[in-house]
C-alpha cells in the first residue's frame, strides 16, 4: 500500500470519527423528541417532516442517490429510538 493510500484512510477514518459523533448525537436528539411527542401525545412518524429533510438532502448533496438512501436508514432508526422508552 503507498504512502498517498494511507494518507488518504486516515483522513476517512478521521471523517467516520465525527460522523460516529454525529449520529450518537443526532440519535440522542431523536430521543429527547420522542419522549416530547409521547407527553404531547403526537405520533412518532411524520412522514411531511420526513419529506422536507429528504428534499433538504437532495438539494445540498452532491451524492444524492448514496446520502438519501443513508439518511433513510437514520431516520428508521431514528423513529425506533423515539418509540422506545
Amino acid at each position: 500500500m503507498t504512502k498517498a493510500i494511507e494518507k488518504q484512510r486516515k483522513k476517512i477514518n478521521m471523517i467516520d470519527a465525527q460522523i460516529i459523533k454525529l449520529l450518537d448525537k443526532r440519535f440522542g436528539v431523536s430521543k429527547a423528541i420522542g419522549k416530547l411527542k409521547r407527553k404531547n401525545g403526537d405520533r412518532i412518524v411524520q412522514p411531511k417532516r420526513e419529506k422536507e429533510i429528504l428534499a433538504k438532502i437532495r438539494k445540498r448533496s452532491k451524492n444524492k442517490n448514496a446520502i438519501v438512501k443513508i439518511f433513510k436508514i437514520v431516520m428508521r432508526e431514528s423513529k425506533r429510538l423515539q418509540k422506545s422508552r
